[in-house]
């Protein structure tokens, strides 16, 4: 006789590599938006045409979405907690930088 074994669960550790996978997707709509808002801008400074603030724009979402690849893929070589305190190092420097040139905190122009 088979004993009937319980069905195994499904580890919340599957609900957090989803979470992840949704968090990046959602970080490559916001930020693509971020860059059809500044479409205008882009035109206007860069002196180009509408069809090559397209390409800038696909661009733009084509080599963030490569990039998001990459890191997860360093992340998975070395260690996410590496990886996210190095990101978050060259994020703040890349501001530091920013603040120096700039003299502000957040601009679009």
């Amino acid at each position: 006789m088979d004993e009937a074994q319980p069905e195994a669960k499904p580890s919340m550790l599957r609900w957090f590599g989803l979470l992840a996978i949704a968090v990046g997707v959602a970080l490559i709509v916001v930020d693509t938006t971020i860059v059809n808002v500044i479409i205008p801008s882009i035109i206007e400074e860069l002196n180009t045409g509408s069809t090559e603030a397209q390409w800038i724009q696909e661009s733009y979402a084509i080599v963030f979405g490569a990039l998001l690849l990459v890191v997860g893929r360093i992340a998975d070589i070395i260690g996410a907690r590496r990886v996210k305190c190095c990101t978050i190092s060259v994020r703040l420097r890349v501001q530091k930088v920013r603040i120096v040139s700039n003299g502000t905190w957040f601009s679009l122009r």
